[in-house]
């Protein structure tokens, strides 16, 4: 899962290059206490749903399907005379992740698919727009054989089998 999350990353620096891009671990409600250290903004922190069924598929690979990836879009705007309570750079902002990640396909995972987008309207001058992708997930990290070690036979004796 780690390498999975940080390829997600790695293509939104690529692609986002004026974002700032980390994993999400609550840091709106966080910064919002005064108790988060504080990040730039623009800014795309990736999720991975937690709850996702995990199916046995032999020889100790496990498949994550379905998984969702979600990504949670900030962005800081003060209210201006020409656009009162209303941001609009949050739009480009979530188009650059959008474009960036649908079909993306980083590696032992299928493409990218958008499947919802929502926004979370309850903060003060923070706009927190919340994309979810659609994709799987193979890993291979218990597949057998595991720990195991090759060694020769414990004898040395050559057999010649004549058929008559």
């Amino acid at each position: 899962m780690k390498d999975f999350i940080q390829a997600i990353i790695t293509q939104l620096e690529i692609k986002c290059t004026t974002i700032h891009i980390n994993v999400w671990n609550n840091q709106l409600a966080e910064m919002e206490k005064g108790e988060q250290m504080t990040f730039p903004l623009p800014s795309a922190f990736v999720e991975v749903i937690s709850d996702t069924p995990t199916i046995q598929l032999g020889n100790g690979v496990q498949l994550y399907d379905p998984l969702t990836v979600r990504i949670h879009v900030l962005h800081e705007k003060y209210n201006t005379q020409e656009y009162f309570y209303a941001d609009f750079d949050v739009y480009d902002v979530k188009q650059l992740v959008y474009l960036a990640l649908q079909k993306f396909e980083p590696t032992n995972a299928c493409t990218f698919v958008r499947i919802s987008e929502s926004q979370d309207n309850n903060h003060d001058n923070v706009y927190h727009y919340i994309i979810d992708f659609a994709t799987n997930l193979m890993d291979f990290s218990a597949q057998e054989p595991r720990n195991s070690l090759t060694v020769q036979p414990p004898f040395t004796h050559n057999i010649n089998a004549t058929f008559q």
